[in-house]
């Protein structure tokens, strides 16, 4: 946001980012005076454990010429991340230490610079390199443990033994077969950060929207023995696509927020808690 405001002024074409503006569409297609003028944008980024994979997402990479460690990159469509507009296309393999993209284009009027995404199965350490992701999650925010900017759900998974549960159906006094209630089990979730939840026991799904109730009666889909449950909590873009910077964090998000001044911006990555706050509970 602040360079496409320094090019635009630079080049004395209209700013892009607010909102409150006349419309985009009205004016954005006219050609420039300046039009063509040559951009490169460089990213520098360090890996400690190079990935096996990796993907490049961006909007419109037709417009751009990219390299990464001095090898150019021929586009490629593979797919795309969250949007459609947000194409992927796979790159070499990052070297370990200092990487350099480099993304060049003949700027133009009707452009507008958005975020560039990394993606694959990676974690980033708490100095923002890129590392191995982690193989347990603790208790608490999954920003905090590698998950920085993921945008996806987190899965935990537990066993629980129910001990001296019966599954027969049992001959009452009359001589007739009557069938035993569910066993008495509750499950209780701890304070949980996400926009919805997943519960499953023994495969039997049930979900939550993010402001649930946290005790579940699950004795109906136990039996003897070892039990599987997992709790999927779902996140949400924000730690992708932020604001990231506003120390404040807004009751909507507007151009404002991506754009913070003075005393209201961090330099810092002020991400947004994912994942369970505490643990699980089971009751008998």
């Amino acid at each position: 946001w602040q360079i496409q405001k320094a090019i635009r002024e630079m080049l004395d074409m209209r700013p892009i980012h607010q909102n409150g503006m006349e419309q985009r569409y009205k004016w954005i297609g006219v050609p420039h005076l300046k039009d063509g003028g040559r951009l490169e944008l460089k990213y520098t980024f360090t890996v400690d454990d190079v990935p096996e994979e990796t993907v490049l997402a961006l909007e419109r990479p037709e417009d751009f010429a990219i390299s990464l460690n001095g090898q150019d990159i021929i586009w490629e469509n593979e797919g795309w991340l969250l949007d459609k507009e947000i194409r992927t296309c796979s790159l070499p393999k990052l070297q370990q230490g200092e990487n350099v993209l480099i993304l060049s284009c003949a700027y133009r009027n009707d452009m507008e610079l958005e975020n560039i995404y990394l993606a694959g199965d990676f974690a980033i350490s708490p100095n923002r390199h890129v590392t191995k992701l982690p193989r347990r999650l603790s208790v608490g925010s999954w920003a905090e443990q590698g998950l920085k900017h993921y945008c996806g759900s987190v899965t935990y998974m537990m066993e629980y033994t129910a001990e001296g549960l019966r599954d027969e159906k049992k001959v009452n006094s009359y001589g007739t077969v009557a069938g035993i209630a569910p066993y008495n089990h509750t499950l209780k979730l701890p304070p949980t950060e996400a926009i919805c939840v997943k519960l499953r026991v023994n495969g039997q799904e049930t979900i939550f929207p993010w402001n649930f109730e946290r005790e579940f009666a699950i004795g109906q889909w136990l039996h003897p023995g070892v039990n599987r449950i997992e709790v999927e909590v779902v996140g949400s873009p924000r730690n992708m696509m932020g604001p990231f910077h506003l120390k404040q964090k807004p009751s909507n998000t507007n151009d404002a927020a991506f754009c913070p001044k003075g005393d209201k911006y961090s330099t810092d990555y002020l991400l947004t808690p994912y994942g369970m706050m505490g643990e699980v509970i089971i009751c008998e």
